[in-house]
């Protein structure tokens, strides 16, 4: 995720400021993340070698949601209705 977050930076800043932004960072810092869910499924299998391959180390706590209360209720709505409020598709769903 680090190596991503460098490159998308990379794109729109000089390399002094990623290097200044990012420094010498290794792993990627995720206190940012607001919300997950834990992947229950199952993965293709053409990704098994490359998850097995990856030396991911992810620890994140989904029953500690640092969400606000307005994107809980909006949340909760659109698992009711299946509609998320505000929301603008140019697609239908077929």
């Amino acid at each position: 995720m680090m190596t991503k977050a460098k490159a998308f930076t990379s794109l729109f800043h000089s390399d002094e400021k990623v290097a200044q932004q990012f420094g010498n960072e290794i792993d990627y810092d995720f206190h940012q993340i607001d919300s997950l869910k834990k992947f229950e499924g199952k993965h293709p299998s053409v990704m098994h070698t490359r998850i097995k391959r990856m030396n991911w180390n992810f620890e994140f706590h989904t029953s500690k949601s640092k969400m606000k209360l307005k994107y809980r209720i909006r949340k909760w709505l659109e698992k009711l209705t299946g509609k998320n409020i505000g929301e603008y598709r140019n697609y239908k769903l077929i």
